[in-house]
């Protein structure tokens, strides 16, 4: 099972100060969640999930965060693995 988009930093391909939103949602789909970071930055977050039985179900999941500057252009981004304890898909 996958649960949305597949994130790879080679599938990542974003331009910092040039990628607008938009472009992140067509690569990406909706994101997962929205809020505000400490300088009051717009950050998006996708979370991507899948179950790999070959590693006795231990599943991959990874979240890409995007910060976006006042202007709506990717400002930064990390991608990191995250612990599947804190996503259990329903």
């Amino acid at each position: 099972m996958e649960i949305g988009p597949r994130l790879s930093a080679e599938s990542l391909a974003i331009t910092r100060f040039k990628d607008k939103e938009r472009d992140m949602t067509v690569r990406f789909g909706e994101p997962t969640s929205r809020s505000f970071e400490a300088y009051g930055l717009v950050e998006l977050t996708w979370v991507y999930y899948r179950d790999r039985p070959d590693r006795r179900g231990q599943p991959e999941t990874k979240a890409l965060h995007v910060a976006l500057d006042e202007h709506g252009a990717v400002a930064d981004y990390i991608l990191k693995d995250t612990d599947p304890r804190f996503f259990i898909p329903r």
